[in-house]
């Protein structure tokens, strides 16, 4: 469970003091998760957990009696925000400053896997090399970092953001193997496996201090709109970024704007309010979204598996089956999303 340590943290620790029961509150974190991978604004999230918690306290039943399944909830709540023009997305983008705190989660995740995969081949020792540790640090931080690249890069033209993105996964991939290769020779150690849970455990720490330190000084990251271009430009980077929107839907949508504020005779910002609320009228495209996430996943198995062909080894194959396993999932979920 997060730290109460801002409002929407607070209100679902309440929904275990409502009811004295720890379920309501996984019920509410599961809830605002689905909704914030979406996107929307966390304020907006958090008004709609209070209302819940309201009704949760005055009938004294549990919140999914009250409202279904989280996804369930989450889902509904979405398309009323959404076909009522109330959805609010956050302005935000993702920044290159945010990498290390997400990043270094990411990098806890795949180091408490490790030593999961490597018991399957009971290996319980290991030779510790510098690109051992790295490992798992270059997965969380290579994750993170092209979902950030194509968030800021695509808001220039889909092309650049796929070729910057796909050029610093390349990048990234190469330079882990070429220091993986030059240390395995050069062990420091010979030790249980089960390091990896220290490698975890100092991820985690310095992920939630890096994140301490983002929430101390945080920084506005939707400058004033300067004039109809600038609008345009910041409309179409939502498009791509957040909704994840084919290029000739973006075109389409940002064409379409630029007509209904010629002939009202208004600016952009007069007609539709400021690019963030105009995006959110649209659905985001979470089957492509899906399948963008799949083929990242994809791409660093398969990266794995040409290193598994130089030579066997768990940790490799391990990363095979992991990256594997969560490209399948994630297609299942687009396939999902695109038939809704």
């Amino acid at each position: 469970m997060p730290e109460a340590t801002t409002p929407l943290a607070a209100t679902i620790d309440d929904f275990e003091t409502a009811r004295g029961v720890e379920a309501d509150s996984l019920w509410a974190h599961a809830v605002s998760l689905s909704l914030l991978t979406r996107d929307v604004d966390e304020a907006q999230v958090r008004g709609a957990l209070a209302d819940a918690l309201a009704l949760v306290a005055e009938t004294g039943e549990s919140p999914e009696e009250l409202f279904g399944e989280p996804r369930e909830h989450a889902d509904a709540l979405y398309e009323t925000w959404r076909s009522e023009g109330l959805l609010q997305l956050d302005p935000a983008i993702l920044r290159w400053r945010e990498v290390p705190a997400s990043g270094l989660g990411f990098a806890a995740f795949f180091a408490l896997l490790f030593p999961l995969v490597l018991l399957i081949g009971r290996e319980t020792t290991m030779r510790w090399t510098v690109g051992t540790v790295l490992l798992p640090v270059a997965l969380g931080l290579g994750v993170v970092g092209a979902a950030t690249a194509w968030a800021s890069w695509s808001r220039r033209g889909a092309i650049v953001g796929a070729v910057g993105t796909g050029a610093l996964v390349l990048g990234l991939a190469t330079g882990v193997a070429l220091v993986m290769y030059g240390s395995q020779d050069h062990p420091f150690a010979t030790a249980g496996t089960w390091w990896f849970l220290v490698v975890a455990a100092v991820c985690a720490l310095l992920s939630t201090i890096w994140r301490r330190w983002l929430d101390a000084h945080n920084a506005t990251t939707a400058p004033p709109v300067a004039d109809a271009d600038e609008w345009a430009r910041r409309l179409a980077g939502i498009l791509r970024a957040k909704l994840l929107l084919p290029e000739e839907r973006v075109s389409a949508i940002v064409a379409d704007a630029r007509a209904h504020a010629t002939e009202s005779g208004r600016s952009l910002q007069e007609e539709f309010g400021t690019p963030e609320q105009y995006a959110a009228r649209f659905r985001p495209d979470v089957a492509r979204r899906g399948r963008m996430v799949a083929l990242l996943y994809a791409v660093l198995a398969g990266f794995y598996v040409v290193m598994l062909l130089d030579g066997f080894s768990w940790a490799y194959l391990g990363l095979v089956l992991v990256l594997g396993a969560l490209a399948v999932g994630e297609l299942r979920r687009s396939r999902r999303a695109g038939v809704r």
